[in-house]
């Protein structure tokens, strides 16, 4: 049976058969997906503040209903509301080694409603946001799954999936662009860019022996992220080494790819993430 945890944040976590999957109702934020016999596939920092209105460092907080200031650099907080407001929580299935649950936010502010659908399992974790436009006026929204990864060693990692992919490069003081990707992507340092991307990434973390699969549906960029060390360091909510054992891959639609619906409309932005051993693990 799932258990409902109440302190320091309410949320769901269940440990069928050795897994362990966790999800807050504060921004409907899954926190944990470790199939039984795996490392955890999402990495959260240690220096995670674990309290109302602030955000989680880790697992896979909302981006919602915009990114970053918003596209007129004006809106607040950071990345919108939607990641750190209680959602409603509607729905809570357990069976056979999965779990479901299902959260709603009522539109506010002009913006729409949203549901966000997370169904673990031992094979593959499923996260589906769905906005519904449910107010008499169109509407544009910018959403994403700000999914962290947790690697061996990313100076090892790379990304395949990618190879001729438009993006923007974020770094403070670099060129953006926008470059054309040559190859898979690798780290080297402080790594912040908005992919055009539609299709699949794979992240072999050879480091720990494994591949991390992460198909996506409903995106049209996918914002891949590490801070590297001066980041890192100026950041009180991630460890001064963190960067060396995480990875942001993100199914987005920010900026020149947002959302734009009508009255009555729906979008659906979807991840579904798999994880594959190649080498036996010490867990």
């Amino acid at each position: 049976m799932p258990t409902y945890l109440t302190e320091p944040l309410p949320g769901i976590e269940a440990r069928p058969g050795g897994a362990h999957y966790a999800v807050l109702d504060q921004g409907a934020h899954v926190l944990a997906w470790q199939p039984a016999g795996h490392r955890p596939v999402l990495w959260v920092s240690a220096a995670s503040e674990f309290r109302p209105g602030v955000a989680v460092r880790g697992g896979i907080p909302l981006v919602f209903p915009w990114f970053g200031a918003g596209t007129d650099g004006e809106h607040a907080p950071s990345h919108g509301y939607g990641r750190i407001t209680d959602w409603q929580r509607e729905e809570v299935v357990e069976q056979q080694g999965s779990l479901r649950v299902r959260y709603r936010l009522a539109a506010r502010e002009g913006f729409p409603a949203a549901m966000l659908t997370v169904e673990f399992g031992p094979e593959q974790l499923e996260v589906s946001l769905a906005i519904v436009n449910d107010t008499a006026a169109e509407v544009t929204v910018e959403a994403a799954l700000h999914t962290y990864f947790a690697v061996g060693d990313i100076r090892r990692a790379r990304i395949d999936g990618f190879d001729q992919a438009s993006y923007v490069d974020t770094v403070p003081g670099a060129d953006p662009g926008p470059h054309l990707q040559a190859g898979p992507i690798t780290f080297g340092a402080e790594t912040d860019r908005r992919y055009h991307h539609e299709g699949t990434a794979v992240l072999h973390d050879p480091a720990w022996g494994r591949t991390i699969t992460v198909a996506k549906t409903g995106s049209a960029t996918t914002v891949v992220w590490n801070p590297w060390i001066a980041k890192s360091a100026a950041m009180a909510d991630f460890g001064d080494d963190e960067w060396q054992r995480m990875v942001c891959i993100e199914a987005a639609n920010v900026r020149d790819t947002a959302v734009h619906l009508a009255p009555g409309a729906t979008h659906t932005l979807s991840q579904t993430i798999g994880v594959a051993e190649s080498a036996p693990q010490t867990v």
